[in-house]
């Protein structure tokens, strides 16, 4: 699902991070689950401060995630497999958990280059 740029390019970003960041995947019989699991397996191969989980709670109808901080807290929840600008926006997420956010990534600078 990351293309090998795409990976170069989150793996310079992430490679900011200087806590721990938490992905973790709702349950979910949707269709799209795999796909959604794939991509965040693969975005938290690119960093030691990410990780994937799966959630033991309740089940959603559609597939979704919560990106969390190192003890559980609270982030942003995310309902669907994000693409386009919803990708940018995770990462986006992933950052401010980590209290990095800003408007302009290095990802986002590179993606909005002529």
């Amino acid at each position: 699902m990351l293309d090998s740029n795409l990976k170069d390019q989150l793996t310079d970003v992430f490679s900011r991070l200087t806590g721990k960041v938490i992905l973790r995947a709702a349950k979910s019989s949707h269709s799209g689950q795999a796909e959604l699991v794939e991509m965040l397996e693969a975005a938290a191969g690119l960093s030691d401060r990410l990780s994937f989980e799966r959630s033991e709670g309740e089940t959603s109808e559609h597939p979704a995630f919560e990106v969390l901080g190192e003890k559980g807290e609270k982030g942003i929840a995310f309902r669907g497999i994000p693409g386009g600008h919803e990708f940018s926006s995770f990462v986006l997420a992933v950052l401010h958990r980590d209290g990095k956010a800003s408007s302009r990534t290095p990802a986002s600078s590179r993606a909005s280059a002529p």
